[in-house]
């Protein structure tokens, strides 16, 4: 019965931390080069918007494909428990 709850309660933990740049800023400073942060520098500081749109588009892909990939291994899981 709680294994839906911890699968549920994941998928918002990965999709939150998917677009999380404030926390590498602040563990990393702006060494740390991830795809939210690379996006929010091209938009704001540098004005190259559609090199920032390509780079969301990328994330919203990549996180489209894991999420739905995660949803098909639950299904899966919760298949063989039920």
């Amino acid at each position: 019965m709680s294994l839906t709850g911890i699968l549920a309660g994941s998928l918002l933990v990965f999709s939150l931390a998917i677009s999380s740049f404030v926390v590498p800023v602040l563990l990393g400073g702006f060494k740390v080069q991830v795809l939210p942060m690379i996006v929010y520098e091209q938009v704001l500081s540098v004005f190259d918007w559609p090199f920032g749109a390509a780079n969301a588009f990328v994330l919203l892909v990549i996180s489209v494909v894991l999420i739905a990939v995660y949803i098909r291994v639950t299904e899966r899981a919760l298949r063989g428990i039920v």
